[in-house]
């Protein structure tokens, strides 16, 4: 009974390892992919981004500013016309 109490134990511990190990992975590949698609939604919308950091967190909050400002500014410009 002991002996399978600790095996139990051990293997939840060892678990536990394991998705402690692999969270930090898993996020930082989630928002490398995501600053990858948003370079790539950006190029094709025809905006520049400088890209010299290799920040994905950065690269994230910057492009969705220009994103943002940019669908901003034709609205803007559609009322206008609309006036």
């Amino acid at each position: 009974m002991v002996i399978s109490m600790g095996v139990v134990g051990t293997l939840g511990i060892l678990l536990a390892f394991f998705y402690f190990w692999y969270f930090p992975f898993y996020v930082s590949n989630s928002i490398s992919y995501l600053a990858k698609k948003m370079n790539g939604l950006l190029q094709d919308t025809g905006i520049k981004v400088d890209t010299r950091a290799k920040d994905e967190a950065l690269i994230l909050l910057h492009s969705i500013n220009l994103l943002e400002n940019k669908f901003v500014n034709k609205k803007k410009e559609s009322k206008r016309r609309e006036a």
